[in-house]
């Protein structure tokens, strides 16, 4: 009972506080004096819900907290099993990993082979009659290297949604299909300033590397293309086991706390009525039941203050 702790408490600080070694009357007498006026102070009526309206309340409110904790006691157990599932279906889904990347060099080397196949053809067909040679290598080669990373970009740079269909797929086309047209015009170009069969054929050979560059380009798009969406399959299937298993765990989370709630509730209304129970006893008995608390404290008090001044026994 709180009543009697508290009279404990308050005999063991005296005999502690004074360092008394031995009971002393004077403190026991003063104790006991001050237990007594607090066991008169302290009488209360029973606990009574059937005449008592204040009481009454209390215990409708408690019996509201005990139907209700069992209520949550079944929603958390629930809780747990759904958590257990959702934690085993986790455990069958695999992480997704690091999203596929585009392979960066494979574009590099692209846009070079490009640049160095177009420059030449612009230098020679397109820029020929400028006096300024520099100007006209240089103005050839930002041209062939637009065209290179024009190609590529078209290639790989789509982005499959996450229903699997590629924004970038008929964009892609359209960049190959414009690409072999460039190259074919190129190789047309080259092949009409031909004076022999070896200018004919070093046209179709650099016609044949282009053309063969952009369709390397466009197979590596659709297989980064599809790893992509791979990718996102799998990212989706985890997100959504993850998303169910922290929901799960929020649900159990809430569950467990507003049945601490009510645990506390509940023991608060024990001790409650057990406090009103030990009170409404007679006066003497309480009376009594007050001073052997405030003795026991007090000599509970003396004997630790013993024991710190005897130190240990060797």
């Amino acid at each position: 009972m709180r009543f009697q702790s508290d009279l404990v408490d308050m005999g063991r600080a005296r005999a502690k506080d004074g360092g008394a070694l031995e009971p002393r009357q004077e403190d026991v007498d003063a104790l006991v004096e001050h237990a007594t006026a607090m066991a008169r102070d302290a009488q209360r009526p029973a606990y009574a819900p059937s005449t008592n309206p204040n009481d009454q309340l209390r215990e409708d409110r408690f019996e509201r907290d005990m139907a209700r904790r069992r209520t949550v006691a079944e929603a958390e157990e629930h809780a747990e099993v759904v958590l257990r599932d959702v934690e085993i279906e986790r455990a069958r889904v695999p992480a997704a990993g690091p999203k596929p990347e585009v392979p960066v060099l494979l574009a590099a080397g692209a846009v070079l082979v490009l640049a160095l196949t177009v420059t030449a053809t612009l230098r020679d067909f397109m820029f020929g009659e400028m006096d300024d040679d520099v100007l006209a290598w240089g103005i050839s080669l930002f041209m062939s290297l637009g065209f290179g990373l024009f190609i590529a970009y078209g290639a790989l740079a789509s982005q499959p949604s996450h229903d699997g269909a590629a924004s970038g797929s008929t964009r892609g086309h359209a960049v190959m299909i414009g690409g072999v047209v460039v190259a074919l015009a190129l190789g047309l170009w080259r092949a009409s300033a031909a004076e022999g069969l070896g200018d004919i054929l070093t046209a179709v050979a650099l016609t044949g590397l282009e053309v063969g560059v952009i369709i390397v380009l466009e197979w590596t798009g659709k297989r980064h293309e599809a790893g992509v969406v791979r990718w996102h399959g799998r990212s989706d299937a985890r997100d959504a086991v993850d998303a169910a298993v922290a929901a799960a765990e929020l649900d159990l989370s809430r569950r467990r706390v507003e049945l601490a709630r009510l645990d506390l509730a509940i023991s608060d209304h024990v001790e409650y009525v057990e406090d009103r129970t030990f009170r409404a006893v007679a006066i003497d008995d309480l009376a009594k039941a007050a001073t052997t608390a405030v003795r026991d404290g007090y000599n509970a008090g003396v004997a630790e203050n013993r024991g710190r001044t005897r130190g240990p026994r060797r």
